[in-house]
């Protein structure tokens, strides 16, 4: 249902966010609008064998109309064929603003270095707040647990936020919420205090990585470190098999391995 100015009830819905709040009088004008968007795709469908694979009109499927799709389907059968092609076709009708949105959340719970509702780029050091999840969208077909499908139903997605959209819930000054440090670039962490968020060590994906490749350097640098196998002075090798410090070092551990040789026959 647009409004007088031509805008979709699910694009003000998208505009309504503050952070994990959405106006949710405007969610029942926005299922109805994906309604339609899921009646106009069968529509569409009606001369593609489509509908006779949502309704089981064909053979080995049960008879089940296109307006209750919530029972179970086998993945490999026609059943599911068909709610596959149905969904292809409703891609088409994605708003650009539910598409942003849901870019803005998968970016910044990579990253951690900006939020996932505002867009706000988090400073260094600034807090990050974990474990809230922002609304999407809404899509006309969906899936959840178990295979069980979805119609019309919001979506939310867990993400990255600022101090400013991070629920109350999620206040550092609460007993059940804790903050602490990513291992790598010492960013805040807030998080609730829960055994799954307990284990984060990293804020994002690019600290781990980098974690990781300093320790990996750390560890190449140390084993170059070696003590001259001829006069014990301390070095750092340019070579593995290095085992003197210098050339005229190289030269007396070659004469005395051939001295040893030359004993021993």
């Amino acid at each position: 249902m647009a409004s007088e100015s031509g805008e979709s009830a699910r694009a003000r819905l998208i505009k309504s966010r503050r952070g994990t709040e959405i106006d949710e009088s405007l969610l029942s004008a926005a299922r109805r609008e994906c309604l339609d968007i899921l009646r106009e795709a069968a529509r569409e469908s009606e001369d593609e064998g489509l509908l006779e694979m949502l309704r089981g009109e064909r053979k080995r499927l049960k008879d089940s109309p296109l307006s209750d799709l919530t029972y179970s389907w086998d993945r490999g059968g026609l059943m599911w064929g068909g709610l596959q092609a149905l969904r292809k076709k409703l891609v088409k009708y994605q708003l650009p603003e539910e598409h942003e949105a849901w870019n803005l959340a998968y970016e910044a719970s990579q990253s951690a270095g900006l939020c996932g509702c505002c867009g706000y780029k988090l400073l260094a050091h600034e807090p990050a707040y974990f474990g809230a999840a922002v609304y999407v969208g809404i899509r006309p077909l969906s899936w959840g647990w178990g295979g069980k499908t979805l119609i019309c139903k919001p979506r939310y997605e867990r993400t990255v936020l600022c101090k400013a959209c991070a629920p109350g819930w999620l206040s550092p000054e609460r007993n059940d919420v804790t903050t602490q440090l990513c291992a790598h670039c010492e960013r805040p962490m807030v998080s609730p205090l829960r055994l799954a968020e307990l284990q984060r060590t990293f804020c994002s994906g690019s600290c781990r990585q980098a974690y990781h490749n300093q320790l990996s350097k750390a560890k190449r640098a140390e084993e170059r470190e070696r003590v001259c196998e001829v006069c014990g002075r301390e070095f750092t090798a340019t070579r593995r098999d290095a085992q003197t410090c210098s050339a005229a070092c190289k030269q007396k551990a070659y004469r005395q391995r051939k001295k040893e040789v030359r004993e021993s026959r």
